[in-house]
């Protein structure tokens, strides 16, 4: 076996006890549940969902110190095939704390219109983010905008059925 070959297994042990499977991975970092009877693979995700960010084994390799910190997690498939993703990175979190440290008064204003312009996906992946963390007074506040977004979506999907069914 090459040198790399063996770094990668090495590294794939020492990962083991902190690795998920791909289904946990995919609920616990996107609120993705996908409940199928058949077996997941990478590149089931890959089609899937080409969002989620691979990182090849050469680029684990040279930065070690990022599968340590987090930054990148070991995942393995239903056929237990290691693959190495990105950890998501949801910029909403930096912009509300920026905003937090900013002034006081503004504060509240900013952040509805952040949380307004986000679409309702980001909306529930930010809410379970939230709710991870713990930090449950922010998840309240936008769970209510994201019922409210979906009780406008719902509005407009009825008055849309209702005019198609009036010509």
């Amino acid at each position: 076996m090459s040198k790399d070959k063996e770094q990668l297994k090495e590294l794939l042990t020492t990962l083991k006890k902190t690795s998920l499977s791909l289904r946990k991975f995919l609920i616990l970092y996107y609120g993705i549940n996908i409940d199928s009877h058949g077996k997941l693979s990478h590149n089931d995700i890959k089609y899937l969902f080409p969002h989620i960010r691979r990182v090849s084994f050469q680029y684990v390799l040279e930065n070690k110190e990022n599968t340590f910190n987090g930054d990148i997690i070991c995942v393995f498939d239903s056929f237990n095939n290691p693959a190495f993703y990105e950890r998501p990175n949801i910029k909403l979190f930096d912009e509300i704390e920026y905003i937090e440290t900013t002034e006081e008064s503004d504060n509240e204003l900013e952040i509805e219109k952040i949380l307004e312009d986000l679409n309702t996906y980001e909306l529930s992946m930010l809410c379970r983010n939230l709710k991870s963390l713990n930090r449950i007074h922010e998840y309240r506040e936008v769970y209510k905008i994201l019922k409210w977004k979906k009780q406008k979506k719902l509005k407009k999907e009825k008055i849309l059925k209702e005019d198609r069914d009036y010509d």
